[in-house]
């Protein structure tokens, strides 16, 4: 495990839409990444776009809204 501030150029390496979102998993076999896995599974992550697209950014609304995904 390595921490993301004191790690910026491998974190720069998997920027999350330009952006260090955590958590951020990295397997690395033998010194290669051999999978990533990012902050937010693919649905929230339509929805959260979608929704900055036509929005412009996230409202504490819309973040309640999506708060049900991530409770079960």
């Amino acid at each position: 495990m390595v921490l993301r501030d004191e790690n910026e150029d491998l974190m720069n390496e998997f920027l999350t839409n330009g952006g260090q979102s955590i958590p951020k998993l990295i397997q690395v076999e033998n010194n290669e990444v051999t999978s990533d896995w990012g902050p937010r599974p693919t649905l929230p992550t339509k929805l959260v776009t979608d929704f900055k697209k036509e929005h412009g950014q996230l409202t504490s609304e819309f973040k309640n809204e999506l708060y049900w995904y991530f409770k079960y």
